[in-house]
């Protein structure tokens, strides 16, 4: 479980991974989360 803050939306993200540092890798380079 991670949460994640983006400063340029002044925004929180809530998720799950088991892997984070490729989940951080997404989230900073803007790619769209995946739909469930």
């Amino acid at each position: 479980v991670y949460i994640l803050y983006s400063p340029s939306k002044d925004r929180y993200y809530v998720g799950q991974t088991n892997d984070l540092n490729r989940r951080l890798v997404e989230h900073n380079s803007g790619q769209p989360l995946p739909n469930c």
